[in-house]
């Protein structure tokens, strides 16, 4: 997901130097937000090297898994997260950059590596909501209630930044003006 993400950021380079900085700044950030929440998420439910012990985790921890999730789809710059406005900006400067025939060819690229990274994801994600096996059944605590509730604030940040991205970019268009 990280690698999709910094290929998105590379097509910033092609852009005009006003909007590519600031773009490249927006998905800094969005990227930094993310990779920030993924990391908590992914340290409360992991607990061994490898993704075959997070079977059942989805059920002992809910708000680690749901900000790890989001955090995901944010790196894909899906809609609802906080990655879409900056990829909703890289896309039209796509097609501005590039004219008609960007919307053949690097936009179908661009949709499709999204697409993929999404089903990659999901199955990355399928042992997390399987039932824990037998053999694994040791009682674990769930997540106590301070930690639930630092859980959800980062959520709604996160959900805050996705319904109001202008926040974000009008701080990325201030970022790009100290560069250029």
């Amino acid at each position: 997901l990280l690698l999709l993400d910094i290929g998105f950021g590379l097509l910033t380079l092609t852009f005009p130097p006003a909007i590519g900085w600031e773009t490249a700044l927006a998905l800094l950030l969005v990227r930094l937000l993310a990779l920030l929440m993924a990391l908590v998420g992914l340290q409360l439910l992991e607990e061994g090297d490898n993704a075959t012990h997070l079977a059942g985790q989805g059920r002992r921890s809910p708000f680690a898994l749901l900000l790890f999730v989001y955090s995901c789809l944010a790196l894909l710059g899906l809609p609802l997260t906080v990655g879409f406005g900056g990829r909703w900006v890289i896309l039209t400067g796509v097609v501005a950059a590039w004219g008609e025939t960007a919307v053949s060819w690097q936009t179908i690229l661009l949709l499709l590596a999204t697409a993929l990274g999404t089903y990659g994801l999901f199955r990355l994600l399928a042992p997390i909501f399987a039932p824990q096996p037998d053999g694994n059944a040791t009682a674990q605590p769930a997540e106590p209630l301070w930690l639930r509730g630092l859980l959800a604030l980062l959520l709604l940040i996160g959900l805050w930044l996705a319904a109001f991205p202008q926040a974000l970019l009008n701080y990325a268009h201030n970022l790009a003006a100290l560069f250029g």
